[in-house]
């Protein structure tokens, strides 16, 4: 198959179409395939193409390529700041609780079993509690599913306090809701930044 992206009266279309196999060094055709833009988005990419001097074809095609190298960023960060171990339970556990937050919010929505606040968009699903809730036991199942063995020579209870874990997390987050800066980790100012709408929350509940 070939794929080919025109634009027709403001309408990016991606032309599909079966070739015969080329010897090797050739580039194949492209595929043409069809989709409609918001007037917001029409106007973005005309704005980029101006700005480029590419096609609208070319332009669109850039920035589909772009979107798809992107992904791997996340990873790659990741994998940089804690290791890949790490990295790969941290990705796992948000796409375990992303699927388990949406469907718990799509559950509650279509049984009308929720009291709390209404469910209106499984997108805002960690706005309720109910979906939040499964989410995080999603998660507890990712970590206890990556959780070494028992070692022969582990810290005992008194080396080591069972409530360590606890005890800086409530540490780190009490540090986090506090108006001045968060020193704690290279991402901490990011955290803030991204955790905002839940800081917010909580400072509600304390009024």
């Amino acid at each position: 198959m070939s794929l080919t992206i025109v634009e027709t009266d403001g309408v990016a279309i991606v032309k599909k179409r079966r070739v015969r196999s080329r010897p090797s060094g050739r580039s194949p055709q492209r595929q043409m395939v069809g989709t409609r833009l918001t007037p917001e988005l029409k106007d973005a990419l005309d704005q980029a193409v101006q700005a480029s001097g590419r096609s609208m074809a070319q332009e669109i095609e850039m920035r589909l390529q772009r979107s798809f190298d992107l992904q791997d960023l996340l990873a790659d960060a990741l994998v940089l700041a804690y290791g890949e171990q790490l990295a790969g339970i941290i990705l796992m556990m948000a796409a375990v609780m992303d699927r388990t937050g949406r469907t718990a919010a799509h559950w509650a929505m279509a049984k009308r079993r929720y009291t709390g606040t209404p469910l209106e968009d499984i997108d805002a699903w960690m706005e309720h509690s109910f979906a939040y809730d499964q989410a995080v036991e999603g998660a507890m199942a990712v970590l206890m599913w990556a959780r070494p063995n028992i070692e022969p020579n582990a810290p005992t209870r008194a080396l080591a306090s069972e409530t360590l874990g606890i005890t800086t997390a409530s540490g780190m987050l009490r540090q986090l809701e506090s108006d001045g800066e968060v020193d704690r980790g290279p991402h901490a100012a990011k955290l803030k930044s991204l955790l905002g709408p839940v800081l917010a929350r909580k400072r509600d509940i304390y009024r």
